[in-house]
């Protein structure tokens, strides 16, 4: 495995992986870093090819220089929200562009154990599960892999994510080169570091202790 200064935990490398020997394993703080099986490598290349973080000039996104700003219009998706509804109505604009295509929507959501986790939805009306921030490393389990399939599929993809975990999709799609990325479309959020799933759920658990009841429900902000 690299140096965990060169790894941002975006798991590209497990799903490129011919021979399935990567796997993403918690560390002693919880974050999810790569583990190779040895035993079954065949020294392909891969992983280090589809590292964004070895591969940075690679990845990097256009020059656009203008920046916008807004909010939501509508009160119902404000209050629902964290940041004003942006992702919200940024999806719904490109499902209105594209309306004679099928579509899939990635996003982020709490399980009934408030791990947090990627997954995807097909219909516009339930990306409210996507909605409020989630301050914790997600596990991207294998989207990038059925972004990959949808992709292929003639789908329209809409994916959000952390910075890195853009990167690590982009790389893996650029490594695969046989899927038409145009419809592909990608929101991400700013961040500043994320903590581990370890670390929330230890802190589920200390409110728990603290109020001696379960707790049903959990908004950052």
């Amino acid at each position: 495995m690299i140096d965990k200064k060169q790894c941002c935990g975006c798991s590209a490398c497990e799903q490129i992986c011919p021979k399935k020997c990567i796997k993403m394993a918690e560390d002693e703080e919880g974050y999810l870093y790569p583990e190779i099986d040895k035993e079954k490598c065949v020294e392909c290349g891969l992983c280090k090819k589809v590292c964004p973080m070895l591969n940075c000039e690679k990845v990097k996104q256009g020059n656009e220089n203008k920046f916008y700003k807004f909010i939501s219009k509508n009160n119902e998706i404000i209050e629902q929200s964290s940041s004003g509804g942006a992702f919200s109505e940024i999806t719904q604009a490109i499902i209105e562009n594209n309306n004679d295509k099928m579509y899939r929507i990635y996003g982020c959501i709490y399980d009934k154990n408030f791990t947090v986790k990627h997954t995807k939805v097909d219909n516009i009306n339930d990306i409210s599960l996507f909605r409020k921030s989630k301050y914790v490393q997600s596990d991207i389990q294998y989207i990038y892999t059925e972004i990959y399939q949808d992709l292929k599929d003639g789908y329209i993809v809409i994916f959000t994510g952390t910075p890195c975990q853009i990167a690590g999709l982009t790389s893996f799609l650029n490594v695969k080169n046989d899927v038409n990325k145009e419809n592909l479309y990608t929101i991400d959020i700013i961040c500043h570091g994320v903590p581990s799933q370890k670390v929330f759920d230890e802190y589920i658990k200390s409110i728990e202790k603290k109020h001696n009841s379960k707790v049903k429900k959990f908004s950052f902000r």
